[in-house]
C-alpha cells in the first residue's frame, strides 16, 4: 500500500512538473520571446543586438524542448539557426503582430513528428523526407484563427542521385 501511494505521488509530481503551467494552462514567457514578430523584423533590418537575442532565445527554447519533451533528442536535427531565422523572417514579415513565442511553439508542434528521438553516430538521410518536412514546417503556419497561413516553396526539393562508392587506402602501422 505504501509503495503504491509513493508511486502515485511520484507520478503526480512528475506530471505537474512536465506541465509547468498554472491550473489554467497559463505561464510567463521570459525574455525577448514575448515580443511580436514586428520586433523581430525591426531587429533583423537594423542588424541590432536584439536580433541575436531573438535567435539566442529561440536556441534556448529549442534546447528546453529537447530536454523536457518525451522521446526527443533534437527537435531541429537538420534545421540550422539560419534556416529557422529565414523562416521566421518570411512569416513575421506577413504577420507582424504575431507573438514570437507563439510562432516558435507552432514550429515545434510541426517539427515534432520529424524530431530526432535518439542520438545517432550515423544515420541515413532521405532528402525527399527532409524536403517534405521543410514544406510542412511552415504549413504549420496555418496556425489557427489568430494567424493567417503562408506557403513555403523549397526549390531544392527533389530526388537525390545515388551515391557512388569509392575505395580508400588504409594503412595501419605500429
Amino acid at each position: 500500500m505504501r509503495r503504491a501511494l509513493l508511486s502515485f505521488l511520484a507520478a503526480t509530481l512528475m506530471s505537474l512538473e512536465a506541465r509547468a503551467a498554472d491550473s489554467g494552462g497559463q505561464f510567463a514567457v521570459k525574455g525577448i520571446g514575448g515580443n511580436t514578430c514586428e520586433g523581430f523584423i525591426t531587429a533583423k533590418s537594423e542588424s541590432s543586438d536584439a536580433y541575436w537575442m531573438f535567435l539566442g532565445w529561440l536556441d534556448g527554447y529549442m534546447t528546453g524542448i529537447n530536454q523536457y519533451s518525451p522521446e526527443t533528442y533534437d527537435i531541429t536535427p537538420w534545421q540550422s539557426q539560419n534556416l529557422l531565422a529565414a523562416l521566421f523572417k518570411k512569416f513575421c514579415a506577413k504577420n507582424p503582430g504575431a507573438n514570437f513565442f507563439a510562432v516558435a511553439n507552432k514550429m515545434v508542434v510541426e517539427l515534432r513528428d520529424d524530431r530526432l528521438r535518439h542520438p545517432l553516430a550515423l544515420c541515413p538521410v532521405n532528402l525527399t523526407h527532409i524536403a517534405n518536412a521543410g514544406e510542412r514546417l511552415f504549413d504549420l503556419l496555418d496556425p489557427g484563427p489568430d494567424l493567417p497561413s503562408i506557403g513555403l516553396n523549397l526549390g531544392f526539393a527533389g530526388t537525390a542521385e545515388k551515391a557512388k562508392t569509392a575505395a580508400l587506402a588504409l594503412q595501419m602501422g605500429p
